[in-house]
Formats: structure tokens, sequence, C-alpha cells
């Protein structure tokens, strides 16, 4: 198997280096320089495309090559296992368009990258006066990988305000889907399986940009009082069950401050797991596991992950 793996990543070297430095192309590329938690081992193959076209390019060398995709945005919400990642991770951080495009009445569309950050959005919609997504404040990550995993805060979706979704497949054809045909679920949606997103139109409100900014200010408090936002964390690590607050039912289990080997149990918000900057993703998952179980014997529920693992 690792002798196919590496044949594979030979013939995407070559396949990619002749396009070029604007496929962005990086070997052996540490993942934990790119994800929250700081965790993660080397990607077999890196690609930074500087476009959607130079995109195209890199899915259909990495399909003639048989190699595997990974889409890549903000590291948020990801644990990359220690092994790396074999085959081809894409990054979408070059892919930073953000315009308004229109509307009718007090609707306004905003056209918006794969690679924006959902704070720079936010801010945008600050500045603008545009309403539908305060709520979001202070989740960080890019705009696709929000939108394919379904971000959400304080009972507001990102797919709420989701019009059409732009996305190359894993055979380099350009798609555009609605809304109904990305397959949004809690914190998900089928858009990773079905190729990289690389621009995505909102449908927002117009409203007075100081009510916006009032709104999103007091979400950021809300959330800064409640979660460890200045820590090394990948989010939530476990969906709410039906009804439930996976966070509570984990610190009433008994399971905050449980630590294996660097990692941590947040003490303000027990679904959140620290990297105390020696952890790694063994350890996390040695953790998961530990919590898991401690809910499922004190409360009889299963907690299902919320984070992405990814790797081998």
């Amino acid at each position: 198997m690792m002798g196919k793996a590496g044949s594979k990543a030979g013939f995407l070297k070559d396949a990619l280096g002749a396009l070029g430095p604007s496929a962005g192309v990086r070997f052996g590329e540490p993942m934990a320089s790119h994800t929250a938690l700081g965790i993660g081992g080397p990607a077999e193959v890196f690609a930074v495309p500087e476009s959607e076209d130079v995109l195209v390019r890199v899915m259909r060398a990495a399909m003639e090559c048989g190699a595997p995709v990974v889409a890549l945005g903000g590291g948020t919400n990801l644990l990359v296992r220690d092994g790396g990642v074999p085959g081809l991770v894409v990054h979408v951080g070059a892919l930073k368009s953000l315009e308004a495009t229109g509307g009718e009445g007090a609707e306004v569309r905003v056209r918006a990258g794969a690679g924006v950050r959902l704070q720079q959005l936010l801010a945008y919609c600050r500045r603008e006066g545009l309403s539908g997504i305060e709520a979001l404040a202070g989740i960080p990550g890019m705009l696709g990988g929000a939108v394919a995993g379904n971000a959400g805060s304080y009972g507001t979706e990102i797919k709420d305000v989701v019009q059409m979704i732009r996305l190359v497949g894993f055979d380099g054809t350009v798609r555009e889907l609605g809304v109904e045909d990305a397959g949004f679920v809690y914190r998900g949606s089928s858009l990773s399986g079905a190729g990289v997103v690389t621009e995505v139109t909102l449908c927002l409100r117009s409203d007075d940009p100081a009510d916006v900014a009032k709104r999103m200010d007091g979400f950021l408090r809300r959330k800064q009082s409640a979660q460890p936002v200045g820590e090394r964390s990948a989010g939530c690590v476990f969906k709410n069950p039906e009804g439930k607050s996976a966070g509570e039912l984990i610190d009433s289990a008994g399971c905050k401050s449980m630590e294996e080997k660097g990692i941590v149990v947040s003490r303000l918000h027990a679904n959140f797991f620290i990297n105390r900057g020696r952890g790694s993703a063994g350890s996390f998952m040695i953790l998961m596991d530990a919590v898991a179980g401690k809910v499922k014997e004190v409360h009889g529920i299963r907690l299902d992950p919320e984070i992405r693992v990814i790797g081998k």
C-alpha cells in the first residue's frame, strides 16, 4: 500500500509541477501548521491554487493519477492524524473574492470566495449593514469549510442564508448547486463528498449598520464568556444530541479537566478540548473515547463526533 501511495504522489508531483507556481504545490507540508489545534502529520502533496481555473487543472491531475483529495480551509473543527494525509490536500485560502451582487427590496446577495475568513465576512456585513449571520460572530475558519460543515451558533446555521454554492468536482468539473442540492444536515452537508467549494452566494438583508454591529457584539460577548475562544482548540468536539447539550452532559459526567498527554477538557466549556502545546492526534482521540465512554456510562447517551478526523 505504501508503495502505491508513493507512486501516486510521484505521478502527482510531476503532473502538478507542469502547472507552475500558480498551483502553489508543496510536498510533505506539516498539517500542524494549518490546523487550529496545531496537530497533524504531513500532507503528502499540498496545493494552494491561485484561482478556480487552476484548481480545475489540479483536480484533473489528481484524478488522472488516482490520488485522493481532501479540501482544507481554516483547519478549524479538524483533527489530522499523526501519520499525515496521503494524496493531495487542496487549500482554498487564495480564493478570497468578496462583493455584493444585487438583490430585490431589502434582500442583498453577497458572493464570496471559499477562502474568505468567516470573521472577515462578518466584518463586511457589519460595515455594510447586512443582517442574517450575526450569531456566527466569533466562529473561526473560512467560508468554504463553514458551508461544508454547516457552521452554526445560537440557533442560526449558515445554510439559512446560502443561495448558491459553486464547487469543482473531483473530476475537475465546475458545478453550481442550490441550497436544496447541498444535503445540509445538522453540522454537515454532502459537499465534502462532491468536491471542493470555491464560491458561495449568500442571501442577506439590508439593515442599519449600528443594529447589525450591536447584535454581533452581543453574540460575541456571549461566546467569549462561555467558550475558550483564545485557546488552541478545534471547536466543539461532539454534536449536541437531540434536545441536549453535549457540553453539559460531559460536565455532569465529571469529565471537566480530564487530560491525556497534553490534551485537556476545557473547564470553561467541556465540549472543547484544548491542546496545551504538546498534544498529539492520538492523545486527542484517546481523550475523545474516554469522555464519550464516561457520558455513555453516566447518562446512557452516545455522543457523535462533530470534529472531522482525516489522515492515517
